[in-house]
C-alpha cells in the first residue's frame, strides 16, 4: 500500500512548529509517528497519513525542552527547564521513572540504540 501526502514533511513540521509553538520533536519509525513537545506543555503524537494529526499523549508540568523516542518505539524521554527527566511507557503514556539530573535547565535528551542508557545534555555545558 503506497499512500502520497499533498505536503513535504518537512514542510509540515515547519508548519507546526511554527502555528503550534513546537519545542522539540521526534520520529518514532516503529510506529511512523512524530511526537512533539508543544510549549503549550503537551506531548502530543500524529501519524504522518492521519486526518486528526496530532493527539494529546501526555503532560509535562515544567517547560519542556528536549524528547527521544527509544529505538523500539516503546519509550518517550522528555527534559525540561527544571532539570528534571520524565521517562513515559509509548503504548500507555505512563510515567515510569522521574529524576532530576542537572541543576540547570536540560537542553538535550537521548536513548541509546540498545535501550540500556539515557543521556541528558544541561544548558550550562
Amino acid at each position: 500500500d503506497c499512500r502520497s501526502i499533498d505536503v513535504n514533511p518537512i514542510e509540515q513540521l515547519k508548519r507546526f512548529e511554527k502555528d503550534l509553538g513546537v519545542v522539540s520533536l521526534e520520529y518514532n519509525s516503529a510506529t511512523n509517528e512524530l511526537m512533539l513537545l508543544g510549549t503549550d506543555k503537551k506531548l502530543s503524537s500524529g501519524r504522518r497519513h492521519s486526518e486528526d494529526y496530532l493527539v494529546n499523549v501526555a503532560d509535562v508540568e515544567a517547560e519542556p525542552t528536549s524528547i527521544a523516542v527509544s529505538p523500539d518505539g516503546q519509550l518517550i524521554l522528555v527534559g525540561n527547564q527544571q532539570g528534571e527527566m520524565k521517562l513515559f511507557t509509548y503504548d500507555d503514556r505512563r510515567l515510569i521513572h522521574f529524576e532530576t539530573v542537572h541543576a540547570a535547565g536540560i537542553s538535550a535528551v537521548a536513548i541509546s540504540p540498545d535501550n540500556t542508557l539515557i543521556l541528558t545534555a544541561d544548558e550550562v555545558g
